[in-house]
């Protein structure tokens, strides 16, 4: 287990490597770390490489077992889209919008090595990227710049509740930063 979260730039976007236990498995995947995303999202369909049919049956599960639900919608998505799975919500047709995303609480995750427990949301239906963002980022003590040990561009980070004193180290030795635990 690594005492914080560490991810090179690669292409403009931070990628971590995932292992996360959703639905009684543990599944590994490709998220992507996304400080310009107010909240992270999970899809199933993407993670598990599953059919459409095969994710709803999962989604039936969720709505079934009475989990927290809300609309998101990607930068593509038109009025016209919002209004048709509004109504879709009124009218009680839940497995038919595919807007939503479901609320997962205290999910186990681990990205690039470093564990943490948190609520997650999961869409059953969308194949869009596996985003974390700033629902969970905002927990994170987080930095970003050009580490002066690899010369390339990084995200460094550790759970706010969690901050050690290798966290603070890794920080002086990449940025230059001299920051000390108080006891």
């Amino acid at each position: 287990m690594n005492s914080y979260l560490i991810s090179i730039l690669r292409n403009n976007c931070f990628y971590v490597q995932s292992e996360i236990c959703l639905h009684g498995k543990t599944l590994n995947g490709n998220f992507k770390i996304d400080t310009g995303c107010g909240y992270s999202t999970i899809s199933y369909r993407v993670l598990c490489n599953l059919s459409h049919n095969a994710a709803l049956n999962y989604k039936e599960q969720a709505i079934i077992s009475g989990l927290r639900y809300q609309r998101s919608y990607g930068v593509s998505d038109s009025e016209e889209i919002k209004e048709k799975d509004r109504q879709l919500i009124i009218e009680g047709r839940l497995t038919e919008c595919t807007a939503l995303k479901f609320t997962h609480e205290n999910v186990r995750m681990s990205l690039n090595g470093y564990e943490l427990i948190h609520d997650i949301a999961v869409n059953y239906d969308r194949t869009s990227n596996i985003l974390i963002g700033m629902d969970i980022l905002k927990d994170f003590d987080f930095h970003c710049g050009t580490s002066k040990i690899i010369d390339e561009y990084i995200f460094i980070g550790c759970m706010k509740r969690n901050i050690t004193q290798d966290y603070l180290n890794a920080l002086q030795m990449h940025f230059g930063y001299g920051i000390v635990l108080e006891a």
